[in-house]
């Protein structure tokens, strides 16, 4: 396999193009993933030689484990250090229409503004007397 058309390929910080692959630079990629993925079943067929392998030392051994382990089932989450909670507090108003001047409803508060009882009218109708 030539592997110059790899080598051409500008890659960002992340590993990335930094621009718009073209047909050849894809084509150029997809071709090594195919040749890599051949060469899976063989690396992983070593690796469990290697595991069962007795007369190398436990830690090797270990490390060849893991690896198996590690293209099975995943590595495991690592947890993340540090405080996550934000104490900033954020005010967002939405205003679909200007306010009408002759709205003359009460105002009725969220949860825990509430700074007198809220008004509860006995009758309905309006009638007081």
């Amino acid at each position: 396999m030539n592997h110059d058309h790899l080598n051409e390929i500008a890659l960002g910080k992340s590993g990335r193009p930094r621009k718009m692959a073209s047909i050849q630079e894809r084509h150029a990629r997809l071709t090594a993933l195919a040749y890599c993925m051949e060469k899976v079943p063989k690396i992983l067929e070593k690796y469990w030689q290697w595991f069962g392998d007795e007369t190398l030392h436990i830690d090797q051994r270990k490390k060849f484990g893991d690896t198996l382990l590690a293209y099975a089932i995943g590595k495991p989450v690592q947890p993340v250090e540090g405080a996550v909670e934000s104490t900033e507090k954020r005010v967002i108003t939405v205003r679909w229409l200007p306010p009408d001047p002759n709205d003359h409803s009460r105002y009725h508060p969220g949860i825990g503004e509430e700074d007198e009882p809220p008004v509860i009218d006995v009758d309905p109708g309006g009638n007081t007397g």
